[in-house]
């Protein structure tokens, strides 16, 4: 008989919730989720716009670069095709529309801060974790985006290796890249990180400072990688990762400031439209 009772008692309780849910100013008074940047909503729109029938999701990150020190304005290139969509970041020295044909002109001085966007996943993915994080790696590649000329390196899962320490309980593993570079390479949760081809000074730093900041912040509950690349025009950071069998990528490219981190940041704050 008590069993009974408490049955009913949560079924009451229960269809309560539902008719307080359904009065109105009540599911009203539910806290709304956090607006875009206003960049990023009004891309997000033209993205929209052009792509009803595209079968893919639409969103992108609440958290953005850093301002620069100079004086510029942010703006939007969108990019829609098949079985693909993406958005690249850029500042001007004058203000723009989204997707304002004039950003492509030299006038403009448009230079790039950053680039996201979600790929239908080409072939089966597998399940090992070395694996799936080369092949997330190579599906991000072929997307383009801001990839510097030369290209990214592959992410190294051969050769000996050494443990490192990164702070907060992770070990990372290092190898050998070439004269007087290291690749540092790290699991957290389904994700696998790592930073290519840099003095080891550099890489430690870089995989400490994101060690620290994802201690933190949690990435996407979806299997992943994330990447640094170094090079002479400055760094190149790329995450993807796969959800609903769609692949979604974030980079920052920008040169100054706290770029892994700034695109850890993007992807951490990622939600669908």
């Amino acid at each position: 008989m008590r069993r009974r009772g408490a049955a009913v008692e949560r079924g009451g309780a229960l269809a309560a919730a539902a008719l307080l849910a359904a009065l109105p100013g009540v599911a009203a008074a539910r806290p709304a989720p956090p607006p875009f940047p206003p960049v990023v909503a009004q891309a997000l729109a033209a993205v929209a716009a052009r792509a009803p029938t595209l079968g893919l999701p639409v969103g992108g990150p609440l958290a953005l670069p850093p301002e620069p020190p100079s004086h510029t304005y942010l703006t939007a290139q969108t990019r829609v095709g098949r079985g693909a969509w993406s958005v690249l970041l850029v500042r001007t020295d004058a203000p723009y529309a989204v997707d304002n044909p004039a950003i492509a002109e030299p006038a403009a001085h448009a230079s790039p801060v950053a680039e996201f966007g979600v790929a239908r996943a080409q072939g089966r993915p597998s399940d090992r974790p070395a694996a799936l994080a080369a092949y997330l790696w190579r599906e991000s590649l072929a997307l383009g985006g801001l990839v510097p000329r030369g290209g990214l390196p592959p992410l190294p899962f051969a050769g000996a290796a050494r443990s490192i320490d990164l702070g907060e309980g992770i070990v990372g593993a290092v190898r050998q890249a070439g004269p007087g570079a290291v690749s540092i390479t790290w699991r957290e949760g389904e994700w696998t990180l790592a930073v290519l081809d840099v003095a080891p000074a550099t890489a430690r730093a870089i995989a400490r400072a994101l060690v620290a900041y994802l201690h933190v912040a949690l990435l996407p509950p979806h299997p992943g990688v994330a990447a640094v690349a170094v090079a002479v025009g400055g760094v190149t950071t790329r995450l993807a990762w796969l959800a609903r069998g769609d692949v979604y990528h974030v980079e920052d490219v920008l040169a100054w400031g706290e770029n892994p981190v700034a695109a850890c940041a993007m992807a951490v704050s990622w939600r669908d439209r």
